[in-house]
């Protein structure tokens, strides 16, 4: 785990997607409500591969349901950006992220889970602090 408070560490690329978003990972010891590890996009400009460890600040939530064999899974996706000792990011929150960047972004898990025949649909963003909210209550629930 980093030192930094706001910052935590991110596993497993599990899809590229646009240029603006860079990767979708898992993040290790947590479990979202469809049982798979919480959904991280990582908003980079930096490619990275399958394995790579990352520290990550989260900025806010996509929130987000999804329906599989007519059951509704909350599936909320967390925005971060990525953290390293050279490179501080510019974004602290979600209202730092390009507007047009989360609409690209919400179109993309869109699309990806029609793809795999799911409906999916955003039900709203929310902020940092929600984000960390989230990660704690995920932690607490995968043990």
């Amino acid at each position: 785990m980093t030192s930094h408070p706001d910052a935590f560490n991110a596993l497993r690329p599990w899809a590229a997607a646009h240029e603006t978003i860079n990767v979708i990972i898992d993040t290790p010891g947590t479990r979202g409500e469809d049982g798979d590890a919480l959904d991280v996009a990582v908003l980079c400009s930096a490619s990275s591969f399958v394995g790579c460890l990352m520290t990550v600040r989260p900025v806010g939530v996509i929130k987000a349901v999804q329906w599989e064999k007519r059951q509704r899974i909350q599936n909320d996706r967390l925005i971060a950006v990525p953290v390293t000792p050279v490179n501080r990011p510019r974004a602290r929150r979600l209202a730092d992220i390009d507007p047009e960047r989360l609409s690209a972004l919400e179109q993309f898990f869109c699309a990806y889970n029609r793809a795999q025949g799911r409906r999916f649909e955003i039900t709203g963003r929310q902020s940092k602090q929600a984000a960390l909210r989230l990660i704690q209550a995920n932690l607490a629930s995968s043990g």
